[in-house]
């Protein structure tokens, strides 16, 4: 299998991922509707789910709204960690195989921490109607929620803070400060022969997300450290 701590060739720009000692992953997933010609750039929409289960050494809790995001297994690689991320997003081969985009700055190491564990981002752009409603893999972990742009999410979280989980309180934040996501939603519209289809970076032995979920779920999740995080 391609070692995805490689940089990805995109004409003239590279998406770097790296392997590294992080707890997880969190998704960004940008929607991007071509009959809206852009627009909501500055502010785009983002796909939310609910949690369906507490557990408190990742800090979420059942009925909380989230960003999709998954905890790292033992030994795996980021992209292995996206892919089952995107689990918890869609069930759908063809979603992933024909929608689902990364850009060069898509991918931030250590965007934020969970109990001191640095977490990585990794903003991903779905390409479509809006109107659609995704259904996750595994809907015992998750359920599929709706689409929302981080300003009316922040506008909940000043008033019910409970209700969102830590690590999306802490991307809003992140986003209000650096514009990350925002960034990459600007370079899809603006820079189209920088996209890279997410089939290109699926691991080989891919075949279904339902296969590659279930084979992934025999694995062992990292360990969660209570620690401080020094950023660098």
């Amino acid at each position: 299998m391609l070692e995805r701590e490689i940089a990805i060739g995109v004409r003239g720009k590279d998406l770097e991922i790296e392997n590294q000692d992080s707890l997880g992953l969190a998704v960004a997933l940008i929607g991007i509707d071509p009959s809206r010609n852009g627009e909501n750039l500055s502010d785009p929409y983002l796909w939310f789910v609910l949690e369906n289960n507490t557990k408190v050494e990742t800090e979420k809790i059942v009925g909380q709204q989230s960003l999709p995001g998954e905890s790292k297994k033992i030994g795996e690689n980021v992209i292995d960690t996206l892919t089952g991320a995107i689990a918890e997003i869609t069930n759908s081969d063809f979603v992933i195989r024909n929608n689902l985009f990364v850009m060069p700055e898509s991918y931030v190491k250590g965007a934020i921490s969970i109990r001191g564990n640095p977490v990585d981002l990794m903003s991903v752009v779905y390409q479509g109607s809006l109107s659609i409603s995704f259904q996750p893999v595994d809907e015992k972990e998750v359920t599929g929620y709706k689409w929302e742009t981080l300003s009316e999410l922040n506008a909940q979280i000043q008033k019910s803070p409970e209700k969102v989980r830590k690590f999306t309180r802490d991307v809003v934040v992140m986003e209000l400060s650096a514009r990350k996501i925002g960034r990459v939603a600007g370079e899809f519209i603006h820079n189209p022969i920088a996209r890279v289809p997410l089939s290109a970076l699926l691991p080989q032995s891919f075949s279904s997300i339902r296969q590659f979920y279930q084979e992934r779920e025999r694995r062992q999740d990292v360990r969660v450290f209570d620690r401080i995080f020094i950023r660098k």
